[in-house]
């Protein structure tokens, strides 16, 4: 299904979740930086504004975007996503993203817009040094589901 809008949250508005595992978190124009050792993991959050509309029985959630850049020792391995207060994830993805800058989507395809929603990030640090990564932007997008 085509996004018909996407609603983006800068990198500075990620919340991490175990900041006691973090060596550094620098927030700049270009999003957030975290450095952590090597041998820790660490979950990040974007937070996406809800889009609430008279219609929105035929509208939904139809996808997910993350523009990062993993660098020095870090991997992306998860990916999920929340809706409201639901301690389970709504949906989740396993993944291997490491290397320099990527630009990923995830396919949602969630009926209804009532609920708030957040993307969770998990991050690996590995090797023998500190690992880094950058989270530039998350978004999400919204569409017609059915008519």
């Amino acid at each position: 299904m085509a996004e018909l809008s996407k609603h983006w949250v800068h990198g500075t508005a990620v919340q991490v979740e175990y900041a006691d595992r973090v060596k550094s978190v620098r927030r700049a124009g270009w999003g957030t930086e975290i450095v952590q050792a090597p041998g820790t993991d660490n979950w990040v959050h974007f937070p996406f504004p809800t889009e609430v509309r008279a219609d929105a029985k035929n509208w939904g959630y139809v996808g997910l975007h993350l523009v990062a850049t993993v660098m020095d020792n870090a991997t992306i391995d998860h990916v999920t996503c929340h809706f409201g207060v639901d301690n389970s994830p709504a949906r989740g993805w396993k993944v291997q993203l490491s290397g320099g800058t990527i630009e990923e989507s995830f396919d949602l395809q969630v009926t209804g817009l009532a609920e708030p929603l957040v993307m969770c990030v998990h991050v690996v640090f590995a090797g023998s040094g500190d690992g880094k990564i950058v989270f530039h932007a998350g978004g999400v997008g919204y569409g017609k589901l059915y008519e």
